[in-house]
Formats: structure tokens, sequence, C-alpha cells
């Protein structure tokens, strides 16, 4: 395995573990040794430990005395920070490399180019534009075969992950002959 590809499986497997990390609900400790939900790291829901405040006996004032309590709420908050803290993080690394397999699956799975669809009526209707579309495309895998300047003009405006003219010309090297008639 090369280290890109390595690289590669260690971003989508990050994008993963953060996409579950995201997900997984959150909960902290209640007074009488249960738990109390907080949401997950994507949508929080402190309903639970508002309730749990509520029925606490800190909320019952009682003249000079201060009665020790748990502030439910803020650990919800606390609980959902700590995980958004290092999910989030996870999961924007892990897209942006793991992502680009996406961008690159033509080096594992094999092409047999692209494919026109329309109705059937449209053909018999219109067979001069169905044969002009044909040769449009004939004529656009022949520019891209012979023409490596034009074409990586065409990589660069087209295809949003490509940055530099390098880039385009190293999928060009790649790409320009690998289609046949």
């Amino acid at each position: 395995m090369t280290v890109r590809r390595f690289v590669l499986v260690l971003g989508a497997v990050a994008l993963v573990v953060g996409i579950i990390g995201l997900l997984v609900p959150v909960s902290v400790s209640d007074s009488n040794g249960g738990s109390l939900g907080c949401g997950n790291a994507a949508i929080s829901d402190l309903s639970s430990a508002r309730k749990a405040n509520n029925n606490s006996v800190a909320s019952i004032p009682i003249l000079n005395q201060i009665i020790p309590h748990t502030d439910f709420v803020a650990e919800c908050q606390s609980a959902l920070s700590n995980r958004r803290s290092w999910t989030i993080p996870v999961t924007v690394v892990g897209a942006a490399v793991g992502l680009k397999i996406l961008l690159r699956t033509g080096d594992y799975i094999p092409r047999a180019g692209g494919t026109v669809w329309c109705m059937q009526s449209l053909v018999e209707q219109h067979p001069d534009t169905a044969k002009k579309v044909i040769r449009a495309i004939a004529k656009a895998v022949m520019y891209f075969r012979t023409n490596k300047e034009g074409s990586i003009a065409v990589l660069r405006h087209h295809v949003g992950s490509i940055k530099t003219d390098e880039e385009a010309g190293l999928i060009w090297d790649q790409l320009h002959n690998t289609f046949l008639f």
C-alpha cells in the first residue's frame, strides 16, 4: 500500500470516527446514580437536565442557608463542549483527507466511459440532433486526447478539486488515452 493510499484510508477512518462521535449520545450522572441525556454533539437536548435542576432540593429557597447542588444544565453543556472539541476537528480533517477517495474512484474501479440518456422518441423524432450530440462527444474526446494545454484549462475550470496546472496535467497524463472507441 502506498503512503498516499494509507493517508486516504486513514482520513476515511477519521471521518467515520468523527461522525460517530458527533452522533453518539452524551450523558452526565445525576444525583441518584443514574444518568441524564444531553443529546449528542450535533444536536443538544438539555430538557432532562433542566427538569433535574427544577426537581432538585437546591431550587427550594431556605433563608440564610446555602445548599450545595449540581447544575445539571452546566454539566451537560460542558460534556457536549468536550465531545465537540474533538469530534468536529476529527470530522473536518477526515472529510478533507478521506473524501478525496471519492474523487479518484477511477483508480480503483474500471470505467467504461460516459453514457447519454434520452427518450427513444427524441432520437426517432430528431435523428440529426442525436447524431450531432454523438459527434460532439466524439469530438470532445478527441480534443481531450490530443490537446493537453486546452484540456488542462478545461479540467481546472470544471473540476473544483484541481488547484494547479500541475495537478490537471497529472490527471490528463493518466486519462488522455484511456477511453478508446
